[in-house]
């Protein structure tokens, strides 16, 4: 039988105001899962945003739009291991000139 994995959970602007939070805990089946499959469980939390963030590819949102962080660590790869207890904070990257 597999396991059960939480993960913890802090939203920052758009997507604070998308799910109506700023934080919260998702109980996932399993011991595992990749940043790219716990993406679309994510957006499926903010209604008003997940057509476009599921519309995108995984890459390209963590290239564009989102800013995922991972225990203190900035997520690039769409292929990054989440385990239990990981620590997990999604904001918009900062641009500016």
């Amino acid at each position: 039988m597999k396991g059960v994995m939480r993960l913890d959970i802090r939203l920052y602007g758009p997507f604070s105001l998308a799910s109506g939070r700023s934080s919260f805990s998702m109980d996932l089946a399993g011991e595992e899962i990749t940043v790219r499959n716990f993406l679309p469980l994510l957006a499926a939390r903010m209604p008003s945003i997940e057509k476009s963030l599921t519309a995108m590819e995984c890459d390209e949102a963590l290239r564009k739009y989102l800013l995922i962080v991972v225990n203190d660590d900035i997520c690039t790869d769409a292929g990054k291991i989440l385990r239990h207890g990981d620590r997990i904070k999604v904001l918009t990257p900062v641009t500016g000139g």
